[in-house]
């Protein structure tokens, strides 16, 4: 990724947003903007900011519900395709991390 952060900010890629199908096979429906849905959310950092101490680029970072912002389209210069979206999340409301992928279990029972 060529965009660096500034300071303390962590750039994230979105790991758990709409539908999904755990590994048990369960498919579950996007829950996103629905009362159910107001939860933390895992990420994996991108990238950080050169005064950030706490997460690393690869970790996955659990959030507080909201404190991210509105993905930002990542494309290739040549083809104007789209890599990947990015998004920023609050470094203060980043409650936990972890090296390995959630499992399916974190996402809905007790995170922490």
């Amino acid at each position: 990724m060529t965009v660096k952060p500034i300071n303390k900010r962590v750039l994230v890629q979105s790991c758990e947003q709409g539908a999904r199908t755990t590994t048990g096979g369960i498919h579950l429906l996007d829950d996103d903007g629905q009362e159910h849905g107001i939860r933390p959310r895992w990420f994996q950092v991108k990238a950080i900011g050169p005064k950030q101490e706490d997460v690393e680029v690869g970790d996955y970072v659990l959030v507080e519900h909201g404190r991210w912002t509105w993905a930002a389209d990542v494309r290739q210069r040549s083809n104007h395709k789209i890599v990947e979206k990015i998004r920023m999340v609050d470094e203060d409301a980043i409650i936990g991390k972890q090296k390995e992928s959630p499992a399916d279990l974190d996402l809905y029972e007790n995170p922490l």
